[in-house]
């Protein structure tokens, strides 16, 4: 397929430039134009609309570790993994999230103050807690069967629905609460970086406040328009 046929593409390209690097006779045939697919054609703009969410946030009840998950990624808009890999040790007693980064990966939002509705989903008792996974079945391993899991959340939301909901993945969460928070009238970049976004340019290099106080707003706003939804 395309989409495979470039990502050979790329790895083929590094082998050649590497080469191209240490010989002066040697020329890469990988050159501009030979990609077979269109990466901006393939961007996804789905969100959830108010009637989804309020079904997806009745039909979470019905998976316990699952549902609570993806409550907690449309109400955070973090990234799966981050949300996958949530452990107490890392929210602190004042409820702020400091998010691991490790090397080579995605920017993040670095320290994320979670709003009430987002601590009252992980449990009303969550400062009991101060190492171990959150979202986990045995204790041990972080949630997995994502496809089973999201399988089952789809057909308890098509029960429920009178009209067919069209087909979205954990990741339009992340997209609906940043439309969500500018619908709230959250400033772009403040989204941004609660998303954990790199900020491009000079800003994001001489800006170097850490936001807190400003995302914990923009939390407090999209909770409370989920909130209004769900309730």
């Amino acid at each position: 397929a395309p989409v495979q046929a470039d990502r050979v593409l790329a790895v083929l390209s590094k082998m050649c430039n590497w080469q191209a690097a240490r010989s002066d006779e040697y020329v890469s045939p990988v050159v501009r134009g030979m990609r077979r697919s269109d990466p901006n054609a393939s961007k996804r703009t789905r969100i959830l609309d108010d009637r989804e969410i309020a079904l997806l946030w009745k039909a979470s009840a019905n998976q316990p570790i699952f549902g609570k998950f993806v409550r907690f990624a449309l109400l955070t808009g973090q990234r799966r993994s981050k949300v996958q890999m949530l452990d107490w040790s890392q929210i602190d007693e004042d409820g702020l999230w400091h998010l691991p980064y490790q090397k080579k990966e995605k920017p993040n939002a670095e320290r994320l103050p979670l709003p009430d509705f987002a601590l009252n989903v992980l449990g009303k008792d969550w400062r009991q807690f101060n190492q171990g996974l959150v979202f986990t079945e045995d204790g041990l391993k972080p949630i997995n069967g994502f496809s089973k899991c999201k399988a089952r959340l789809d057909a308890d939301m098509a029960a429920m629905a009178d009209i067919p909901i069209s087909p979205w993945v954990i990741h339009d969460l992340r997209r609906t609460a940043k439309s969500m928070m500018a619908k709230c009238g959250v400033a772009r970049d403040i989204s941004e970086r609660v998303l954990g976004h790199t900020i491009a340019g000079v800003e994001g290099v001489y800006d170097q406040y850490d936001y807190v106080l400003e995302k914990r707003v923009a939390l407090e706003k999209l909770s409370a328009a989920i909130s209004v939804i769900v309730h």
